[in-house]
């Protein structure tokens, strides 16, 4: 049986605007519609000789993550999961398998401005994100997989794990603090190739210990 790495997450997860992936600037769409091969899911996956498989979708959100996890059919018992969940205040509208619209509160759109002013409820996405969690969670364990939930920055999150939550928070640096340190991707303002390279190393050495 092949041994994979099994990656879920956002842009972050996916290496957005690294050398071999893609990014949008001022209206226009540049490079590749693909995961990066220096991204830190594939970085971790080389260290354990292991190949590869992105999940990822820039933009996503943990509702998207989970979906997008649920959904995929392929997992296998040897496989490790490593979940990189995005800001919990991104939410999605999923009207089919084909068709998800992604929704952010720092956008301008028209449809965004609504959900954020009339729906938009700090404690009900946050407890969203763990029940996502735990949906992700039972799949790995229900097939023997071994999986590792990291969140994008935990400072953003305010609530203590609810007593019904059996998933743990894997300790690592957060990518959105490591990426302050070293120089942006190509758009400045996505996390660059050394960025990428140092939260591999530490997830790498999380799972060797």
């Amino acid at each position: 049986m092949e041994s994979r790495v099994i990656a879920v997450g956002c842009s972050y997860t996916y290496g957005y605007a690294l050398d071999d992936s893609w990014y949008h600037h001022k209206g226009r769409t540049y490079g590749k519609r693909q995961p990066s091969n220096t991204a830190w899911p594939n970085l971790v996956a080389k260290q354990l000789d292991r190949s590869c498989v992105n999940l990822s979708w820039p933009g996503g959100g943990p509702k998207e993550h989970a979906h997008r996890f649920l959904t995929w059919n392929d997992l296998k018992s040897s496989d490790i999961v490593l979940c990189l969940w995005s800001f919990h205040p991104r939410y999605v509208i999923i009207e089919n398998d084909n068709k998800i619209t992604n929704l952010m509160p720092h956008r301008s759109d028209k449809f965004d401005k609504i959900y954020y002013k009339r729906y938009y409820d700090d404690f009900d996405s946050e407890i969203m994100l763990y029940h996502y969690r735990e949906y992700v969670d039972l799949k790995c364990k229900s097939l023997g997989s071994v999986v590792y939930h990291m969140y994008i920055n935990p400072k953003d999150l305010t609530m203590s794990k609810p007593n019904w939550c059996c998933a743990e928070w894997t300790e690592v640096t957060p990518l959105e603090v490591i990426k302050h340190k070293h120089p942006y991707a190509i758009d400045n303002g996505h996390p660059g190739q050394l960025a990428h390279n140092e939260f591999a190393d530490e997830v790498y050495k999380i799972i060797t210990r």
